[in-house]
């Protein structure tokens, strides 16, 4: 796999981008079957967090691992 190169505008990555903002929320939608929706549905009703709650939490950890990987393999 060949090394990201540093862009013109001086950032590696795309999630560097200085114009990037953590306030800024975008909507992403998710297809789910009808069981794995159900199951969603049924921990958010026996935890406290929301379905998105726990969507972001999982997603976000699972997105951190894979970069984690894929940075450490492009060196």
């Amino acid at each position: 796999m060949s090394q990201p190169k540093s862009s013109k505008k001086g950032y590696k990555y795309p999630w560097e981008d200085p114009m990037l903002r953590e306030d800024v929320t975008r909507g992403f939608t998710l297809r789910l079957n009808e069981p794995y929706l159900h199951k969603l549905r049924y921990i958010s009703e026996k935890t406290p967090p929301s379905m998105q709650q726990f969507c972001q939490k999982v997603l976000k950890a699972a997105i951190n691992r894979q970069i984690r990987s894929l940075v450490k393999n492009s060196r």
